[in-house]
């Protein structure tokens, strides 16, 4: 997905580093202002459709749960 500028925080960008379960990750947060509501429509659809494609790649056709939504209010 292609979006308008943004702020990156906590990149974890060139090394990647372990998880909670010791895998090593590359990952970073990106802040979206609640003012752009169409950015985050987009964002919302973006997870729906990549949940739903990993869904059907599981047995039970069951989203495990997260420990964190992948999109959440920080303010």
């Amino acid at each position: 997905m292609i979006t308008n500028e943004r702020i990156i925080t906590f990149p974890v960008l060139f090394e990647p580093k372990p998880n909670l379960s010791g895998d090593l990750k590359f990952g970073c947060s990106i802040l979206v202002p609640k003012s752009d509501k169409e950015g985050v429509a987009k964002l919302k659809a973006e997870i729906t459709k990549a949940t739903s494609k990993g869904e059907s790649k599981l047995r039970a056709s069951r989203v495990p749960k997260f420990r964190f939504e992948a999109l959440r209010d920080g303010w």
